[in-house]
């Protein structure tokens, strides 16, 4: 899957706002560092780019900061990054058209609402850039939200700040097949520190261990996730008035995780006894990716001796996959080991962490050159159960994806990342069954939504 980034550029403007010194008279100020990132919702994953290729300079008497304040910045579009090269070249050549549109600029031309009419050493302050945008050969007035921070000395000056953009103002080409599977605005961030010029112009993004510490920008915001599980009620086996039916409907509830959580319990896990098969009992065919609840309360050791009760177990869960810091509280934690408890039989071993280790690490060799029609099938049993109109995710499209990415999502991925994507370990689903579905969902050459440009040899 690939993202659009023009959102970036306005990072861009949120540098030109910001300067400031202890000088009485105008001073010119260097980028010598700075960072952009960008993040967008898409089908499968939030897409993050970050790029350093940001230069330019600032104007500006820092005792009268608003009054007539000048500022070009300047974005290298083809050095974003997303971390996956695939997807960066879509980037650069499908959206961005960086052989027609090498970069974006930002031409800042005045400062509203500002916090105070000097910017002066030692302290912050904030307002509102005005400026324009130059981004794929369109140009659109910006207001953009910042906050400056100068040195003591006045000679170094700090600028943070996040804004939305909206990508379709700037004439960007999506595929008709995408346009309602990806987010219309991008939310950038951005950190950039100026240094006040001495003589001749610094080298552009010359930096320092000092700006280098301070240029990584703030971590991007949780997107809300804008598709709910659906589900039929399920008929219970205990009365709601007691624990154990508590703990029963709780585990089929999204609601208890955190705000932007989708993922109910049943969303990872099955309750049916794995001896007789890991499909889930009464859906033949459903895999779950994490192991089930059957007999899970009687393990020697819960989380690896972390949690000393089943109901702490899942306090742990809701931590680390269901957006949820604060967990369960105590009422919650025994109705959820009350339910738990009566699907166990039997004692059992802890479980095998070492399986999720080596699942994390092994890679995955020709990820893309396994069976198609089996991969297809197998797509029904391991992921139609969450990625189906109506469910947590939204329907998998074949040709969409890229090999790599898709094996990160289900081998490595965080599972407390804001798209909560479970790990299928090796057990669950082997190396040969994943490279088929891989395979499947990647397409051949007639079905891939991104054409990208013919390699020669």
């Amino acid at each position: 899957m690939r993202s659009f980034a023009p959102c970036v550029l306005l990072a861009c403007a949120f540098v030109g706002s910001f300067v400031g010194s202890a000088r009485a008279a105008p001073a010119v100020y260097t980028l010598t560092s700075g960072q952009v990132q960008f993040t967008i919702d898409a089908p499968l994953d939030v897409i993050t780019g970050v790029s350093r290729g940001v230069t330019g300079s600032v104007a500006l008497d820092p005792t009268a900061w608003t009054t007539s304040p000048q500022a070009t910045i300047e974005i290298d579009l083809a050095s974003f990054r997303t971390g996956i090269d695939l997807r960066d070249e879509d980037l650069r050549d499908q959206f961005f058209q960086t052989a027609k549109f090498a970069k974006a600029t930002l031409i800042l031309t005045g400062l509203e609402r500002a916090s105070g009419a000097a910017l002066l050493p030692g302290t912050m302050a904030e307002a509102i850039a005005v400026g324009t945008l130059s981004l794929h050969g369109v140009d659109k007035p910006v207001k953009i939200p910042v906050e400056v921070a100068a040195d003591s000395d006045g000679e170094r000056i700090v600028v943070t700040g996040e804004f939305v953009v909206p990508i379709l103002d700037y004439a960007m080409q999506r595929p008709k097949r995408l346009v309602f599977k990806l987010g219309t605005d991008v939310t950038v961030n951005l950190r950039a520190v100026f240094r006040v010029k001495a003589g001749a112009p610094a080298p552009a993004n010359v930096v320092d261990a000092q700006d280098l510490a301070d240029s990584a920008p703030p971590a991007p915001p949780v997107v809300a996730l804008a598709v709910v599980e659906k589900f039929q009620p399920p008929r219970w086996q205990f009365a709601e008035t007691t624990a154990e039916g508590r703990g029963e409907r709780a585990f089929v509830d999204p609601k208890i995780g955190g705000e932007k959580n989708a993922l109910a319990c049943r969303s990872c896990h099955s309750r049916a006894d794995e001896r007789n098969g890991l499909s889930e009992g009464g859906r033949a065919g459903v895999v779950k990716p994490s192991s089930s609840m059957w007999n899970a309360a009687g393990r020697t050791t819960l989380w690896q001796g972390l949690a000393e009760t089943p109901g702490r177990a899942a306090d742990i869960c809701s931590r680390l996959f269901m957006l949820k810091p604060e967990g369960l509280d105590a009422t919650m934690q025994q109705d959820f080991g009350a339910y738990l408890t009566t699907l166990t039989k039997d004692k059992q071993p802890a479980q095998d962490y070492g399986v999720i280790h080596l699942s994390r690490r092994s890679p995955l060799a020709d990820a893309d050159r396994g069976d198609r029609a089996r991969g297809k099938k197998l797509t029904e049993t391991y992921c139609a159960s969450c990625h189906q109109k109506g469910r947590v995710r939204p329907p998998l499209e074949v040709g969409l994806y890229e090999a790599d990415m898709l094996v990160q999502r289900v081998r490595r991925s965080p599972g407390s990342d804001n798209q909560q994507m479970p790990l299928f370990t090796v057990t669950k689903l082997p190396d040969s069954e994943l490279r088929d579905i891989v395979s499947y969902l990647v397409g051949d050459e007639k079905s891939h939504i991104f054409k990208r440009k013919k390699r020669v040899p």
